[in-house]
C-alpha cells in the first residue's frame, strides 16, 4: 500500500483496483465462485444478499428443529420485582411467563430495556444526520437481465441510495436526512434512480433514530438487535452487532449468581462497538467534497467524533494500521478504513519517508500480478445471475 501512495496520483490505478482482484470481478457482475465448488468455499471472499423475511422464517424453522419452543402472543404487561428486575411477562393469549433471562428483541419499541427498565437512548444524530429511508422492489426488465454481484451505494444531495440484486427483483432504497430534504424530494430522487416505467412502484417509508441504548444489559434483561440500537439501513452492521451480542451472552452469562458484572462488561464492549461503527460510517460522509448543504455539514469538524478526528490527523502522514484498532471491539479493520479513505481521495503524504521504501520493483511485480489475476477471474467466473440460476436448479 505505501508503494501505491508513492505513485503518481494522476497515473496510478484506483486503490481498490490496485489492491484486489475483487473490484474488477464485481464491476463485471461476475459471481465470486463456480457452482461445482464446495459450500462456503470460493476463490473470492463473499457475503450474501437475501430476503430478510424468508431468512427469518428459515432460522425460526431451524430453531424449532433444535428444540426451541415458539409461542406467539402479545405482551400486555412487564412485571418488575422489588429489585427492579423483570419478574414476569403477562400476555393476552397465554397468560404469565417467567424466566431467568429476558432477551428484548422488540425492535425500535424496546418494550423491556427501554420502557420497562428505563435504559436511556443515546442519539448520535449530531454525527450521523440520516434519519429516514424509502425502499422499494423493482422487477427486472427481463428474466435474463444483468444482476449486480455487490451492493451499489450512490451518493445523492442529502444522503445515499442502495441497490441490491435479488433473484426476482432489484431492492432499491433512498437514505436521507429530513433536516436537509423533505419526503417528497426523497421520493423524487428514488424514482429518478429507479428510472422510467416504474412510476407506480410502492415506496415503503422507514423513519429511524440513529443511536443506541446506553445500557443494553440491565439486571436480567439484555437487548439484542434494534432494541439495542440502530445507526443506518446497513443490514451487515446490524447483523454483526446481533452476532457479537449473542456470542458474548452465550459466553458471559453465569450459570448461577448475580449478573451485574457480566452486564457491565457487555455494556462496555457493545458501546465501543457502536461508537466504532459510528466512526466508520462518518468517514464515508466527512471526506466528501460534494457542495450540497448535507455534505458540507458532514465535513464540519464539530460533527466529527474526537477519536475519528484524531485518526484522520495521523493518517495525513501515515496510512491506517493494525495498532489503530482493538479488533475485539471493532466491526471494521484497518484495511476497511484504507479502502474508504483512498477510494474517496484522501491524501496521505509519505514523501518524507520515500527513501525508506526500497522494494519498488517487487511492488510493481505484485501490482502486475493482481491485474493478471483479476483479468483471469473475470474470464473464468460466471455471471452472477448464471450462478444463482445454477444453485436454484440444484436446490429443486
Amino acid at each position: 500500500m505505501p508503494y501505491w501512495l508513492l505513485q503518481d496520483e494522476a497515473a496510478r490505478e484506483p486503490f481498490a483496483q490496485a489492491m484486489t482482484i475483487q473490484q474488477r470481478v464485481a464491476e463485471a457482475q461476475r459471481a465470486p465462485k463456480r457452482v461445482g465448488e464446495a459450500p462456503y468455499a470460493a476463490p473470492l471472499n463473499y457475503a450474501y444478499h437475501f430476503d430478510a423475511s424468508k431468512l427469518a422464517r428459515l432460522l425460526a424453522d431451524r430453531a424449532r428443529q433444535l428444540g426451541v419452543r415458539h409461542v406467539e402472543g402479545t405482551v400486555t404487561d412487564v412485571v418488575l420485582d422489588a429489585n427492579g428486575s423483570i419478574a414476569a411477562l403477562e400476555t393476552a393469549q397465554h397468560g404469565r411467563f417467567e424466566a431467568e433471562l429476558y432477551v428484548d428483541c422488540t425492535g425500535f419499541r424496546a418494550e423491556l430495556i427501554g420502557k420497562a427498565l428505563g435504559s436511556r437512548f443515546k442519539s448520535v444524530r449530531g454525527t450521523l444526520f440520516a434519519d429516514r429511508a424509502l425502499a422499494c422492489k423493482v422487477p427486472f426488465a427481463t428474466p435474463d437481465a444483468v444482476m449486480e454481484s455487490c451492493t451499489i451505494a450512490t451518493a445523492h444531495e442529502a444522503g445515499w441510495t442502495w441497490e441490491i440484486g435479488l433473484n426476482g427483483a432489484r431492492g432499491i432504497g433512498c437514505v436521507y436526512s429530513s433536516d436537509h430534504i423533505g419526503d417528497e424530494r426523497a421520493a423524487e430522487i428514488l424514482r429518478g434512480y429507479v428510472g422510467p416505467g416504474h412510476e407506480d412502484v410502492a415506496l415503503r417509508s422507514i423513519p429511524f433514530a440513529p443511536g443506541y441504548r446506553e445500557q443494553q444489559w440491565i439486571r436480567n434483561c439484555v437487548a439484542v438487535g434494534l432494541s439495542a440500537g440502530f445507526l443506518e439501513p446497513l443490514e451487515s452492521t446490524g447483523i454483526v452487532l446481533i452476532e457479537a451480542a449473542v456470542g458474548m451472552i452465550a459466553e458471559m452469562l453465569p450459570h448461577s449468581g448475580p449478573m451485574e458484572a457480566p452486564a457491565r462488561r457487555f455494556n462496555e464492549l457493545m458501546t465501543l462497538r457502536f461508537e466504532n461503527i459510528i466512526n466508520f460510517l462518518k468517514l464515508h460522509y466527512c471526506l466528501s467534497r460534494r457542495t450540497e448543504p448535507f455534505w458540507r455539514d458532514n465535513a464540519d469538524s464539530a460533527t466529527i467524533p474526537e477519536r475519528l478526528a484524531e485518526l484522520l490527523q495521523q493518517w495525513r502522514l501515515r496510512p491506517p494500521g493494525r495498532f489503530d484498532f482493538v479488533l475485539d471491539t471493532e466491526t471494521f479493520a484497518f484495511f476497511n478504513y484504507q479502502y474508504i479513505l483512498y477510494g474517496m481521495g484522501f491524501d496521505t503524504d509519505l514523501g518524507a519517508g520515500r527513501d525508506d521504501f526500497t522494494q519498488g520493483e517487487e511492488a510493481s511485480k505484485l501490482f502486475a500480478k493482481i491485474r493478471r489475476f483479476a483479468e483471469r477471474a473475470v474470464a473464468d467466473l460466471p455471471p452472477h445471475r448464471t450462478l444463482i440460476q445454477q444453485l436454484n436448479a440444484l436446490a429443486r
